[in-house]
């Protein structure tokens, strides 16, 4: 089960290293409007409060066609049309210098 699950998390991080990247393999994602979706609203303490919208937004990497869905679920930090993220760096757990 060790090998299979090593040669699935291989097989995968090749895949996506193939997929349309820089020489550098970095990448960034721009903001660049809204997805389907709606603004989520409720009650809090007896009070109306907005919460903020829930959905997808449209993005472009490295500022190239096409426009791609996406969606965060970061609740902590804003982020409007426009807006640039650098790619975060990759962690896989598990993958070990082992022989």
């Amino acid at each position: 089960m060790k090998m299979q699950k090593s040669v699935l998390t291989n097989a995968l991080a090749a895949a996506l290293l193939g997929i349309g990247s820089t020489a550098a393999f970095a990448a960034t994602a721009t903001f660049t409007s809204l997805g389907n979706g709606r603004s989520v609203s409720g009650l809090q303490n007896g009070g109306p409060r907005s919460l903020g919208y829930a959905g997808t937004f449209n993005i472009q990497i490295d500022a190239v066609p096409p426009t791609r869905q996406a969606y965060c679920v970061d609740i902590n930090n804003p982020i409007a049309p426009g807006d640039t993220v650098p790619q975060a760096p990759v962690d896989y757990p598990g993958q070990c210098c082992s022989s």
